[in-house]
């Protein structure tokens, strides 16, 4: 009896460990590349070239997402898609997923000369920005406006509010040119707040912060006429900064931190719309995460682009972006390391049969009874890698890939067969 207890006992734990060995053996096979490309011949009869791409009439909003964050074609894509709009369309301004005060600090630059280009950089607010590819962006838009007329220059806003000091000191500037005691109070006030070297609040200083900020919401509201016929600019700047230094504060109390923070950055994109519009009778481009800019739900919160699709309809277009294979650049415990990964798109997948390796696909293009539109309109695996790294990536797909309808998410996308790791300027560990 005892024989037979203990033969069942190894037989039990042959059978475990079969089925972990098989686990195993089934998420490696998830780490490799499928061959699951689409038809060749009609993908590329709609593929085009990025310099291509064309936008409808009624888009006020383009926006182009990116599949990564650690990756130097889909930062590189933001000045070829810029550049191509304003060359093209009456977009005129770039609005990143990156800091409000900071982008503007670096827009004065862009617009003024003010400071240096590797300065206005080091602003953007995430260091994923401090690279190579983004310093030429911000030197394209400078050089640009040394050079064009009363009227064509373009400008850089960002549209996200976490950790954003710098929009703190756009309010003490604005006030040193309308009320200098105001501007010495609420400066050394400021110097109070924060503890700038670890990008975070004092412990005991949030509700002090947000009395702070609601009066000069209240103040600046209160007397806009009188300060923005003394700087119209400036009061716009300091009156949207504070209301982003309450939208981050509201993210440090908050529960949902990504819900809270995809809402706001939907307010502040319209702001910055709207700004375009009435002050400059301009379009807009907006880049940030393809999570972010997509007009349908890919994850557990409501994302910005699907507040912005809802509401202004086929005024908001567009286009994201992914990989076949990537060497992304990703933040560790211990600073940053490259890491392989496969999408298994097989829209990204079908790039690798032509000559080139970034192709753009406009899904209203093709052709309808075609096996290329049946894809666009399936829940095909796409990749999507943040600013964050686990093991488990490396086994198991899921974590890094969605599957929802290209078509749902984007009208168009950008398709790199293979893409190549950032390189981040002293990147530091926080």
């Amino acid at each position: 009896m005892e024989r037979k207890g203990k033969t069942e006992m190894k037989n039990k734990w042959k059978k475990i460990i079969c089925l972990v060995a098989a686990l195993i053996m089934g998420m490696g096979m998830l780490t490799g590349c499928g061959d699951n490309a689409v038809n060749a011949q009609e993908f590329a009869a709609y593929a085009k070239s990025v310099n291509e791409i064309t936008v409808p009439q009624e888009a006020g909003i383009v926006a182009l997402g990116e599949a990564t964050h650690g990756n130097k074609e889909f930062q590189e894509l933001k000045l070829d898609v810029f550049a191509h709009l304003v060359e093209t369309t009456d977009v005129r301004a770039l609005a990143l997923e990156g800091a409000f005060g900071g982008c503007a600090v670096a827009n004065r630059y862009i617009l003024y000369n003010d400071g240096t280009a590797e300065e206005a950089v080091a602003k953007l607010g995430f260091q994923i920005y401090r690279t190579d590819q983004m310093l030429e962006l911000v030197e394209w838009m400078h050089d640009y406006n040394m050079n064009a007329e009363e009227g064509e220059q373009v400008r850089l806003y960002g549209f996200d509010m976490q950790r954003d000091f710098e929009s703190a000191y756009l309010i003490s500037d604005f006030y040193s040119l309308t009320d200098a005691e105001k501007a010495m109070e609420y400066s050394a006030k400021f110097d109070t707040l924060f503890d700038e070297a670890n990008h975070a609040y004092e412990p005991d200083k949030i509700t002090e912060a947000e009395e702070i900020f609601n009066q000069i919401v209240a103040d600046l509201e209160e007397k806009g006429a009188e300060y923005a016929g003394i700087n119209e600019e400036a009061y716009a700047y300091a009156l949207q900064g504070a209301k982003c230094m309450l939208q981050d504060i509201e993210l440090q109390t908050a529960g949902n931190y990504s819900q809270i923070r995809d809402e706001n950055m939907a307010e502040n994109v319209k702001w910055i719309y709207e700004r375009e519009q009435e002050v400059y009778g301009a379009k807009l481009m907006i880049a940030g995460h393809n999570g972010h800019v997509a007009k349908a739900v890919s994850s557990a919160y409501t994302n910005m682009g699907f507040y912005l699709h809802e509401e202004l309809g086929e005024e908001y277009f567009v286009i994201g972006t992914d990989f076949y294979k990537t060497t992304c650049n990703l933040p560790t415990q211990d600073g940053r390391a490259d890491y392989d990964f496969c999408s298994d798109d097989p829209l990204a997948a079908a790039v690798g049969g032509l000559e080139g390796n970034v192709y753009y696909l406009d899904f209203a293009e093709v052709a309808a009874a075609t096996e290329l539109a049946g894809v666009i309109e399936k829940a095909i695996p796409t990749g999507s890698l943040g600013e964050s790294y686990s093991p488990l990536m490396e086994v198991m797909k899921n974590t890094y890939q969605i599957r929802i309808a290209p078509g749902e998410l984007y009208d168009g996308m950008i398709l790199v067969y293979e893409a190549t790791p950032i390189a981040v300027w002293d990147y530091q560990q926080q």
